[in-house]
């Protein structure tokens, strides 16, 4: 993409794509976001670090358009007027074009596997710590044996 056909919005709205195709719900951070991306992916830990720095630099820049923060150069675009244009635009254009790889290699995917959509689904198991045994525990009681506890 060329740098004039970049608007700092499209960050937002890849994000929309991003979290309708991975069914993130509102409330669900980018954790959740990045967990179903590289599950979907089924990245490696030397892919999925790496994958992790780009979608974060991409969900800050998101983050500031949103909530306030963003370096928004004049809307004319014209480098003479504002110099920061030219570092500005190549900001989002570079966002803006990892964004739309990765829905369009998402899009791939799912067709290549033939799926309509995704369900993520989140599960919880509980696991106790187990002392380690050395000795047999004492038998139980016997009840002629057993304390007696009447009144």
């Amino acid at each position: 993409m060329a740098k004039g056909d970049v608007e700092p919005t499209s960050i937002i709205w890849i994000f929309y794509a991003l979290e309708s195709i991975f069914n993130c719900k509102a409330g669900e951070n980018f954790s959740a976001l990045h967990r179903r991306i590289c599950s979907f992916f089924n990245l490696t830990t030397t892919d999925e670090k790496r994958f992790k720095t780009k979608l974060r630099s991409l969900y800050d820049l998101r983050s500031s358009l949103v909530h306030g923060g963003a370096e928004i150069a004049h809307p004319a675009r014209n480098e003479h007027i504002d110099p920061r244009v030219d570092g500005a635009s190549w900001k989002y254009v570079e966002a803006q074009d990892f964004g739309c790889a990765l829905i369009i290699a998402t899009l791939q995917r799912l067709i290549g596997l033939g799926w309509t959509n995704i369900r993520f689904e989140e599960s919880m198991r509980g696991e106790m710590l187990i002392e380690e045994i050395t000795s047999p525990p004492p038998p139980p009681a016997s009840p002629a044996t057993a304390p007696d506890t009447s009144p």
